[in-house]
C-alpha cells in the first residue's frame, strides 16, 4: 500500500496458512520465509524446532474462548463435561496452560476440531477460540450477550501476533531479515496511525469477506493489543520469552532442561567475534555452567516429586478458592471503584439484580446509577465520606436497566491510593421499601394514609417548639360526599377522592404534606406557614375544587378547617382545633375556610370557642 517493502528493494508474497498446519510448519519446512505466530514459538524453541523471533506486534495474546451469556460459563473449571471447540496443537499453548493452570484436564472436557465458524457457539460448541479483535464483533452486531473467558485472568499473559523466521534463513540472509523487519514494522506504524485508511484499502484491493465496521472494530482492538502509546511497536523483552518458558515448563508442557537461547534475532545479529583467550574463558565458563547443571539437575531430580506433590495440593487449594468465588460472585451484591470514582468490576449478582451487563458497567461513573428521586442531601453526605476517606452505611435508591428504582442497602469502603480500589457491598431491600410504603401510603388515593400524617405532624410539632418554628393545618372535607355515593354509587365516589387528591397534589407547596384522614376528609401539614399563609392556601384549594368537575355534570365543594400551633399544644389539640373550625365551616353552609380567631380561648384538650372564629365564605 506505501511501497515500504519496495523501498527495501524486497518482492514480497503472502500466503495463508493452511487449515491444519501451523505456521512454524510452514516456516522450518522452507515452504516460506516470514511467519506469524503466537507465544507459541517460546514452546516451539523449547521443543528444539529453530525459530527466531523478529519482533513482537501483540503486546498480550488475543486467544480467549467465548460462551453464550446464557450459558452461565463464566469460569474455566465450569468447562467440564463441556464441548470446546478449539485448535489442537496448533497456536493453542496460551489455552492449554490455562486448563492446566486451573486444573482442567483433557479427559474433563470434550475436544471439537476447530472450523472457524462463530455460528458454532450457537449449536454444537458450549465454548469457542477466539481472537477479541475478531470474532466478538458477530455477537456484538447479532446483539447476542457472550462472555469472555481470558487466560490472563489466570496468570497466563503471553505475548500475541509475533514476526519469526527461521535460525539458518537468518544466519545466512541478516541483511535481507533486518530489511523486511523495517519494512513490516513501518507498515504496523502506519496502520496504527490510520486505521480507516488501510480498512478502506482493504476493501478495495483485497477480497475480503467482512464488513467495513467489522475490518474498523479489528483495528480498535488490536491497537489496544499493540499499546503504541506506551510501548515501541515490535519491542519484545527477552526476560518476558524466559517467563513464558518456564509456566510452560512448570505446566509439564516442555522439558524442564530445554534451552531457549537463539530466540531472539538479536542473538544471532550482534555476536561480538571472540579472540583465543576469550574463546578458552568461555569454555572454562560452559564448563563450570554444565558442572553446576549437572548439580541442579541432581538435586532439581529429587525436588521434584516433592513439587509435583505440592503443585497438586495447590491446584485443588486454587480449585476450591476458585468455586469459592464463584459462589461469591453468583450470590453476593459487590461493586469496586477507582480513585476516579469508575467502576472497575461488578459480581454477576449486581449484574443480575441491575439488569446491566459487566461491560455496560466497568469504566461506567459510579454516581450514574443513583436513581433521580435519591435526596440530594444523603448523596452530599455520601461524597463527603469519600473525600474524608470514611466508611459510610445506609440506604441508596439505584436506577436498574429497565428504568425502575431499587432500593440497598449498602456499605462503602473508599480508598486513595494509586491502584487501591474502593468497595462497596449490597443488599437488596427492595421488597422492604415496598412494603413500609405500602403500611403508609393511602390505597386509593396515593396520599399519607392516617399513620404517616401522625408522624409527620409530631415531627413538624416538635421542630416547632425546638427552634420557634411556625406550623399550620388544614383540615377538609367533601360537602354532601354521602349524597355522591347515594346518586352515582361508590365507584364514583372513589373516583372523586382519587381526583380531589391529585388536585391537592399539584396545588400544594413542595415542603406541604397532604394526606387522608379517613372516608372524605383530608388534612394538609404547612411547615414553616403562619394562620394567615394556610388560609390563603385554604381559599385557593377551596376555589379549584369547586371549580374543577371532579364529577361530570356536578360539582364538588369542599369546607376547611384551619389552625395554627401555639407553644404548649400537642399534634392532637392542634387537630381538634382545626376539626372544631371544620365544625363550623359546616355549620355556616359549607363551601368555606374558617379557622378559630387568634383570640380565641382553648381548654386543655385543645377545642376553642365557637364564637371566636374567623371565616371566608364562599
Amino acid at each position: 500500500m506505501q511501497g515500504y517493502f519496495q523501498q527495501e528493494n524486497l518482492e514480497v508474497n503472502f500466503k495463508e496458512v493452511i487449515l491444519g498446519e501451523t505456521a512454524v510448519e510452514a516456516i522450518t519446512s522452507g515452504q516460506a520465509e516470514f511467519g506469524i505466530a503466537d507465544s507459541s514459538l517460546v514452546l516451539s524453541r523449547l521443543r528444539g524446532e529453530p525459530v527466531v523471533v523478529l519482533a513482537a506486534i501483540f503486546q498480550h495474546s488475543p486467544l480467549v474462548l467465548l460462551t453464550l451469556k446464557s450459558s452461565g460459563i463464566v469460569h474455566p473449571l465450569e468447562l467440564h463435561g463441556k464441548k470446546i471447540m478449539f485448535r489442537r496443537n496448533i497456536d493453542d499453548a496460551v489455552l492449554q496452560a490455562m486448563f492446566v493452570e486451573v486444573g482442567l484436564q483433557p479427559d474433563d472436557y470434550t475436544h471439537i476440531p476447530q472450523n472457524f465458524d462463530v455460528k458454532a457457539l450457537l449449536g454444537d460448541a458450549d465454548a469457542i477460540s477466539a481472537y477479541t479483535t475478531n470474532q466478538p464483533f458477530y455477537f456484538q452486531e447479532n446483539n447476542i450477550p457472550y462472555n469472555t473467558i481470558s487466560p490472563a485472568n489466570y496468570g497466563i499473559d503471553f505475548y500475541g501476533d509475533m514476526l519469526f523466521t527461521s535460525e539458518d534463513y537468518l544466519l545466512k540472509n541478516p541483511e535481507r531479515v533486518e530489511a523486511f523487519r523495517r519494512a513490516a514494522l513501518k507498515g504496523w506504524h502506519y496502520a496504527v496511525e490510520h486505521p480507516e485508511a488501510v480498512v478502506d484499502w482493504m476493501l478495495a484491493n483485497l477480497p475480503v469477506q467482512k464488513s467495513r465496521d467489522h475490518l474498523l472494530f479489528e483495528a480498535e482492538r488490536t491497537i489496544r493489543l499493540i499499546k503504541p502509546n506506551l510501548i515501541e511497536i515490535g519491542y519484545f523483552n527477552p526476560s518476558r520469552f524466559l517467563r513464558i518458558a518456564e509456566i510452560y515448563k512448570q505446566l509439564d508442557l516442555a522439558p524442564i532442561s530445554a534451552d531457549l537461547t537463539g530466540i531472539s534475532y538479536l542473538e544471532h545479529l550482534f555476536k561480538p567475534p571472540l579472540d583465543p583467550f576469550w574463546s578458552r574463558l568461555a569454555l572454562a565458563v560452559v564448563a563450570a555452567i554444565l558442572l553446576a547443571f549437572f548439580l541442579m539437575s541432581w538435586v532439581n531430580r529429587r525436588l521434584r516429586k516433592t513439587i509435583a506433590i505440592r503443585t497438586r495440593e495447590i491446584n485443588k487449594a486454587n480449585a476450591e478458592l476458585e468455586k469459592r468465588h464463584l459462589l461469591l460472585d453468583q450470590h453476593v451484591l459487590v461493586c469496586t471503584f477507582d480513585m476516579e470514582r469508575s467502576i472497575t468490576d461488578v459480581s454477576q449478582a449486581f449484574c443480575k439484580l441491575s439488569g446491566f451487563s459487566k461491560e455496560e458497567l466497568i469504566g461506567r461513573p459510579t454516581f450514574s446509577l443513583i436513581h433521580p428521586d435519591f435526596p440530594t442531601a444523603e448523596l452530599k453526605e455520601i461524597r463527603a465520606a469519600m473525600v474524608a476517606l470514611q466508611q459510610w452505611s445506609g440506604e441508596i435508591q439505584f436506577c436498574n436497566h429497565a428504568g425502575d428504582s431499587i432500593w440497598l442497602y449498602a456499605i462503602l469502603e473508599f480508598q486513595q491510593a494509586p491502584g487501591a480500589r474502593s468497595t462497596a457491598i449490597f443488599h437488596d431491600i427492595t421488597d422492604k421499601k415496598k412494603i413500609l410504603e405500602l403500611s403508609i401510603t393511602d390505597s386509593l388515593t396515593g396520599l399519607a394514609n392516617r399513620r404517616k400524617v401522625e408522624e409527620h405532624l409530631d415531627f413538624f410539632i416538635k421542630q416547632a417548639s425546638r427552634f420557634g418554628r411556625e406550623v399550620s393545618l388544614i383540615l377538609l372535607d367533601i360537602d354532601h360526599f354521602k349524597r355522591i355515593n347515594d346518586t352515582y354509587g361508590h365507584n364514583c365516589g372513589d373516583e372523586t377522592l382519587v381526583a380531589l387528591s391529585g388536585l391537592l397534589q399539584q396545588s400544594i407547596r413542595e415542603a406541604d404534606i397532604a394526606g387522608r384522614w379517613g372516608g372524605e376528609e383530608f388534612v394538609v401539614i404547612c411547615p414553616e406557614t403562619n394562620l394567615e399563609g394556610a388560609m390563603t392556601l385554604a381559599e385557593v384549594l377551596r376555589e379549584k375544587i369547586a371549580g374543577a368537575e371532579l364529577i361530570a355534570e356536578q360539582s364538588v365543594t369542599s369546607s376547611f378547617g384551619v389552625a395554627q400551633w401555639q407553644p404548649g399544644h400537642t399534634a392532637k389539640s392542634l387537630f381538634n382545633k382545626a376539626d372544631a373550625a371544620l365544625y363550623e365551616a359546616k355549620g355556616q353552609g359549607r363551601n368555606r375556610v374558617v379557622t378559630l380567631n387568634s383570640t380565641a380561648t382553648h381548654d386543655q384538650a385543645g377545642q376553642s370557642n365557637p364564637s371566636a372564629i374567623k371565616c371566608i365564605e364562599a
